[in-house]
């Protein structure tokens, strides 16, 4: 580094190549277009300010009207001994050049000295054999140093001085110590041209435009010019042209601070030069602004960083006052500034914006600052939101705060779009209270807020999940990871009966005040549904979800007109109406009649209906509701007696088990069929002979099971049914009388039953409690018997 700065600088590979000076800087002498030979001045050549030192001459300011005053900006640095009252706060510098040969760099650092300009070049030469040690020398004390080139307007044109300074090392580079070069535009005493080098005011104009047009063309920086206030405007005719781009050092000896008085238009200087004699060697000079501001300076086009900074502290007082300096180097050119209550942050993206001490910016910082997914605040923030909430807009998103959710980041994407589209703090989902957080199956993301969350995946896009019975539900379902999956819309209210719906990737949550939220999947049951008019049609809104078999072979869907069931082998089919109620009441898909296996059959006799399913059917009537016939011996029994049109007519109960010996029954309009593994499905029809065997007790009592259905046609119209016990007999004189197994049975029988001399019998058996003597009467005679006589008619 240190041997780059003795070379003189070159200009960069990037920049077209100077204009050749007219006379090169090695030259001894240069002849003028008068034909006058001037000759390389010996030593250190003219000294800044050595041409009266531009003290404002004693004449009443209201003579030349109201003359621009200087503007101090901010930052305090170190006070140097003698430096000027009102300049406090303003780093202090220095100007040198060869006359004072080495300087003691590391005394004037001591003393307060913050930056230094050196000579470099005088006229067509370069002039300064000690720029390599003052020029280094300030640098390496931690000085920001720049160079200086004493004009000689009449000697060559301003393009051909330019380059001497830039040869001679007053160039310029983004190293954040260099200062761009400077034009010392003064009178010189030692010249015979005279006060004004001999040159009009439109010809040193000229010159000046020339050298600061080259300047920058060769350096990317605009020169300062130095001079003082009656050079220019006697010698430039005050003129203006340079004081928007040209940054101005005014020399001005024992004037006050407030009372600097600018040439040319200027609104301010940039330098002062308000003393020759001390605190430093060489002259003494104020930079007019603060530390922060001067390194901006040396920056170049960091200068726009440091001012917006001040600008936006100035709008913003409740930042505070400034701690340290502009620090840059940020992500994306950024820049920005400590104060008593925050920082104020810059990037060229986002301007100048404050960024407050408290929660929001803690959670900025959470998320990395600048270099985090927020980037750079793009405004400062506002308050006054719902629940007393506040908010910060970055590049990269918000950050909102209330007292109820905190602050919490809103990153820019679809999320924060949803949120904003739906009314942000103001709408469904009041504030954030968590950060996005993403890696959900299929690379999704989601973000919590008040009322609800955000969900987001590559394929569906961002959609609101508000609290509520449709986001339970889909929970319920495993959210994303679930059957559902994502959701693909909002909900949409408005259907009938005050219902909503969300679709998802794996169908929709529809939800009624009747029905509550319930899911309907993608696949047959829905496709059936959506067959039937959806909640519009007759099946109305689901009641529960979708249950399936382990095996998925089949599934089925209550809603609030029926069931929806779905087997690989048959498909889809309705279960409504009074066919559905008996089918549920016996236990649905996971009863004893699974599923179904046909459509309703209706224009029975007496209003029926039926359905078929797997292991038999649901028959239904108005009067006796909606009843199981299982497949099996009793339902083959009720067939054998032609089903309702048959003796029993319609089954009023399913089949019942669980009876003596492993039995079962059925109860119809008109009877029933038993059925015992030992004795099979037998009728038993309404009647006499049914009602003795209730008395007896059914197949608990003596008889136990019947064997055989109730047979007719016997003598005198009479009827009987065998039993397990014996038999029940019937006609009409008679009645229905018990005929129980035993010795008094067998000889009724043994005499020709009701075709013999004894008839019917009259009335039930009767025995003595030890069982050794019993009787029955007939219509012929008593049937008795003894353990010890046998048998006999009385």
């Amino acid at each position: 580094m240190l041997a780059a700065l003795l070379a003189p600088m070159a200009a960069s590979a990037e920049t077209p190549a100077p204009p050749q000076p007219e006379a090169a800087a090695a030259e001894l002498a240069v002849t003028l277009p008068n034909g006058e030979v001037v000759a390389k001045p010996t030593g250190a050549g003219a000294v800044m300010g050595a041409a009266g030192k531009n003290t404002p001459r004693a004449i009443a300011p209201s003579a030349l009207g109201a003359a621009p005053q200087s503007q101090t900006l901010s930052e305090a640095a170190p006070k140097a001994s003698g430096q000027p009252a009102g300049t406090e706060g303003m780093p202090a510098g220095m100007d040198v050049s060869g006359w004072q040969q080495n300087v003691d760099w590391r005394a004037a650092w001591n003393g307060g000295a913050r930056f230094a300009y050196v000579k470099a070049s005088e006229g067509p030469w370069t002039l300064n054999d000690y720029f390599a040690q003052q020029y280094n020398g300030a640098a390496g004390v931690g000085m920001l140093r720049g160079a200086y080139h004493f004009a000689r307007p009449n000697l060559s044109s301003g393009a051909n001085q330019a380059a001497v300074l830039v040869d001679s090392g007053g160039g310029w580079s983004a190293d954040g110590m260099t200062l761009p070069g400077v034009l010392d535009l003064e009178a010189n005493g030692s010249d015979s041209s005279g006060t004004c080098f001999g040159m009009t005011p439109s010809q040193l104009v000229a010159w000046t435009k020339d050298f600061t047009i080259t300047y920058k063309a060769l350096t990317g920086r605009d020169a300062v010019i130095y001079t003082a206030y009656y050079f220019w405007q006697d010698c430039l005719g005050k003129s203006s042209i340079f004081s928007q781009a040209n940054p101005l050092w005014i020399a001005a000896y024992g004037a006050a601070a407030n009372d600097v008085w600018m040439p040319g238009n200027w609104p301010q200087y940039t330098f002062w030069q308000f003393s020759s004699t001390g605190p430093f060697v060489g002259d003494s000079n104020v930079f007019n602004g603060g530390m922060d501001q001067l390194k901006t300076f040396a920056g170049g086009a960091l200068s726009v960083q440091a001012a917006a900074i001040q600008a936006a502290a100035a709008a913003n007082p409740s930042i505070g006052t400034g701690q340290g300096q502009v620090n840059c180097g940020l992500a994306n050119n950024g820049c920005f500034r400590m104060f008593t209550n925050g920082a104020i942050v810059w990037s060229p993206a986002s301007g100048a914006q404050v960024s407050p001490y408290g929660a929001i910016r803690d959670a900025w910082g959470g998320q990395g600052f600048e270099n985090g997914a927020l980037s750079y605040p793009s405004s400062g923030i506002l308050c006054g939101l719902a629940k007393s909430g506040c908010f910060q807009a970055y590049l990269g998103g918000e950050i909102f705060s209330s007292p109820g959710s905190g602050a919490q980041v809103s990153r820019a994407g679809e999320i924060r779009t949803a949120y904003r589209n739906s009314g942000a703090e103001n709408g469904p989902m009041g504030y954030p209270v968590g950060s996005e957080t993403c890696g959900l199956a299929k690379d999704g993301c989601y973000q919590l807020y008040e009322g609800g969350a955000i969900i987001w995946s590559p394929s569906t896009g961002a959609q609101l999940s508000p609290f509520g019975p449709i986001r339970t539900a889909w929970g319920a379902a495993q959210f994303e990871s679930g059957s559902l999956g994502y959701p693909t819309g909002s909900i949409v209210c408005g259907l009938p009966n005050g219902g909503c719906y969300q679709a998802f990737e794996g169908g929709a949550v529809l939800y009624s005040p009747a029905t509550g939220a319930q899911a309907s999947l993608n696949g047959p049951l829905r496709a059936a549904w959506g067959d039937a008019g959806y909640q519009n049609g007759s099946l109305g809104y689901p009641t529960g979800s979708q249950v399936c078999t382990p095996t998925n072979q089949s599934c089925y869907q209550l809603f609030q007109g029926g069931t929806v069931a779905w087997t690989a082998a048959v498909g889809a089919l309705y279960v409504t109406g009074g066919i559905n109620a008996g089918w549920l009441a016996s236990g649905g898909a996971t009863g004893p009649l699974a599923y179904p296996t046909g459509t309703p059959v209706c224009g029975m006799q007496d209003g029926g209906c039926y359905q078929s399913f797997q292991n038999g059917y649901l028959i239904w009537t108005p009067a006796t509701g909606g009843q199981v016939s299982l497949n099996g011996p009793i339902r083959d029994a009720w067939q054998r007696m032609g089903f309702q049109g048959g003796t029993h007519g319609y089954p009023t109960t399913g089949v019942v088990c669980g009876l003596k010996g492993g039995g079962c029954y059925q109860n119809y309009q008109r009877g029933a069929i038993i059925w015992s593994p030992a004795t099979g499905a037998q009728s038993s029809p309404a009647g006499a002979i049914r009602d003795a065997w209730q008395r007896s007790a059914f197949e608990t009592g003596p008889l136990a099971y019947p064997t055989t259905d109730v047979v007719c046609g016997l003598k005198g119209g009479g009827c009987y049914q065998n039993f397990s016990g014996g038999a029940i007999i019937w006609s009409p004189a008679t009645g229905a009388q018990l005929s129980l197994n035993g010795q008094i049975r067998s000889a009724w029988q043994a005499r020709g039953f009701e075709n013999g001399s004894l008839g019917y019998p009259t009335g039930p058996q009767s025995c003595n409690t030890g069982q050794t003597t019993c009787s029955q009467p007939f219509q012929g005679g008593k049937l008795n018997w003894d353990a010890s006589r046998g048998v006999w008619i009385s």
